[in-house]
């Protein structure tokens, strides 16, 4: 599996998280399944997760780019 393949994965998983921390608690809120603050915690982690676990993969899909180095006339 080559390393964008690995990225787009974490994207993947990152917004399955979202979307179920966000089903959890659309499902809290129209009493379908109880609320309790354990569910309510992880509900939030989940979604808190995804987004941190998302933003960071995407932050992998961006060129590196080398640096410029300086002429010895050149200031900083």
């Amino acid at each position: 599996m080559s390393k964008r393949d690995e990225i787009f994965l974490e994207i993947i998983l990152g917004a399955i998280f979202v979307l179920v921390g966000f089903i959890l608690s659309f499902l809290m809120v129209i009493k379908v399944i109880a609320s309790n603050l354990f569910l309510s915690l992880f509900s939030y982690a989940l979604s808190t997760a995804g987004l941190g676990l998302g933003v960071i993969a995407a932050h992998g899909l961006m060129p590196k780019k080398p640096k410029r180095r300086l002429n010895e006339y050149e200031e900083p």
